[in-house]
Order: C-alpha cells, then sequence, then structure tokens
C-alpha cells in the first residue's frame, strides 16, 4: 500500500479505538519505552501528542523523565517555511496549542537538532525496514535531516508493523527502533 492509502486506514483505525483500549494500549506502549530509556540521560526529544487524533499519550513520558532527572524538549511548529525549531521543557514549563490541537512551550529555551540525543517519533504505521507513515508533511524527515548521524529515532506506534510501505523515498529517514504496545522493534 502507499502512504496515502495507509494514511486514511491507520487514522480511521485509530479513530475508532474505544478509549479503553486506547488506554491500555498507551500504558503497555510506554511500559516498553521506559525500559528502553532507562539509563540513557542525554537530551530526550519528546512529541506532545494531538488528542484529537489519538496519538500516543507522551505526557507520562515527560512526567516520568523529570521525575528522574532527564532533560527534554520538544518542537514548535512554524507553519509559514514548515519547519521545526525546538525548546527546553521541564515541569514549569506553560503550554498552548498551536492550530492542529498540538501543545507548543511559551518562551522556552531553543535548542539545535545537533543537541539532542534521542527522538521519539509520532506515526500512524511503519515497515519492517523502519520506515513509517505520518501525517505527510515531511516536518519529521527534514527536523531528522538536521540531527546527528547518532541520534537515536525512536518510533511509538500502536500499530502493529506492516510488511512493506510500497512508495518510500531516498528522502525518507528510517527509524532505530519502533515501540508498540509489545514490542520494540528493531532497524
Amino acid at each position: 500500500m502507499t502512504k496515502e492509502e495507509l494514511r486514511r486506514r491507520y487514522a480511521k483505525e485509530r479513530r475508532q479505538l474505544t478509549s479503553e483500549i486506547f488506554e491500555e494500549q498507551n500504558k503497555l506502549l510506554r511500559d516498553q519505552l521506559f525500559q528502553e530509556l532507562s539509563g540513557n540521560k542525554g537530551l530526550i526529544h519528546v512529541f506532545l501528542p494531538i488528542q484529537a487524533k489519538k496519538e500516543v499519550d507522551t505526557w507520562p513520558v515527560l512526567y516520568w523523565c523529570w521525575e528522574r532527572g532527564y532533560t527534554t524538549c520538544t518542537s514548535i511548529t512554524h507553519f509559514s517555511s514548515n519547519q521545526l525549531t525546538h525548546s527546553l521543557i521541564n515541569a514549569a514549563t506553560e503550554f498552548e496549542e498551536n492550530k492542529w490541537g498540538v501543545p507548543e512551550p511559551i518562551g522556552a529555551s531553543i535548542v539545535l537538532p545537533s543537541e539532542i540525543d534521542i527522538v521519539l517519533i509520532p506515526m500512524l504505521c511503519f515497515d519492517l525496514n523502519g520506515h513509517r507513515v505520518g501525517y505527510g508533511k515531511g516536518y519529521y524527515d527534514r527536523f531528522l535531516s538536521e540531527c546527528r548521524k547518532d541520534v537515536t529515532k525512536i518510533g511509538l506506534c500502536l500499530a502493529n508493523p506492516i510488511e512493506k510501505i510500497d512508495d518510500t523515498s531516498d528522502q525518507d529517514i528510517t527509524m532505530d527502533k519502533c515501540i508498540t504496545p509489545l514490542q520494540v522493534h528493531r532497524f
């Protein structure tokens, strides 16, 4: 299937999850993620979820990180240039939703992509080669291309992998790992 076909299918499937199933899948996924993050003291980039689209709930991930003294950052979207900038966040940071419903920090200190050690990546689905399907705007591919080559790229997905995305390209940046509710997939 193509990215667009997969995008429609998996966005619909995620919207149809009951609250109970959504919460249980998030909890299982976080349990896997916490094991992967334990002991990593670098700068962790955490995406903040679009709740209306039932994205993986990363707020508990942030609280877990802050309780353990981890340094975290998140993105601010610049719609006019289709770029992201990144800001440090902590328990005292104030947030405001952008036009897509993504919480963004207000007045936080900027960090460069080259300073980030781990990036948690949102997605609708992924394949067994580490390719992902997002919303199709390319924000994360551009962002990841600005990161160091040794940055750890971890996708978070409620769906199991598919065998292959038919229309990947050389511009697509693959993940190092993808965490689902029941498994950590390594690429």
